[in-house]
């Protein structure tokens, strides 16, 4: 079920069902892709894909796109009764003291973010409106949706265990 959030920052969370089932074959896919690590000043990642090409395989994006996002769609177009498109999918995989500073996804409605490994609470996003900081509660198997002009970053893992998220951009088109 697509749970409201924030009516006023218009800001979903959506719970997977069954979501363990599928955790450690993403987390398996993910790992078959070479690591790739991305280092700014705004951000240490370990390991992601999204500066890869857009024809680069990408076999955890099938999955999910086969076995879990069917149900999420569903309850994004009864919600806004309208087409939605997924527009790209990437993933990052934050190991100790990586970081992603504040940013927005500009060229989309919206950014979701699908938390596949969670390691404690102090991993969660942090997320921003308006200088309104906003407190969404997030578990491993949630996919929160937010605008892409709200600021989020991801703050610095201090576990010992990988923080691993895959997000997307998609729009709604009226």
């Amino acid at each position: 079920m697509l749970e409201i959030i924030s009516n006023k920052h218009l800001i979903y969370k959506y719970k997977i069902k069954d979501f363990f089932k599928h955790k450690n074959q993403i987390i398996s896919l993910i790992k078959k892709i070479p690591l790739n690590p991305f280092n700014d000043k705004d951000q240490k990642i370990y390991h992601t894909d999204w500066n890869l090409p857009e024809n680069f395989q990408r076999e955890y994006v099938d999955y999910i796109k086969s076995s879990i996002l069917d149900d999420y769609v569903k309850h994004i177009l009864d919600k806004w009764q309208t087409y939605y498109k997924i527009k790209n999918f990437w993933f990052q995989c934050y190991k100790q003291n990586d970081f992603h500073n504040w940013h927005t996804h500009d060229h989309t409605n919206l950014t979701n973010i699908l938390y596949i490994n969670l390691p404690n609470e102090n991993c969660k996003t942090k997320f921003k409106c308006f200088g309104e900081e906003i407190q969404i509660p997030i578990e491993e198997g949630c996919i929160v949706t937010i605008p892409g002009y709200i600021l989020h970053s991801s703050p610095i893992n201090k576990s010992i265990e990988e923080k691993i998220i895959i997000s997307f951009n998609s729009e709604i088109i009226v």
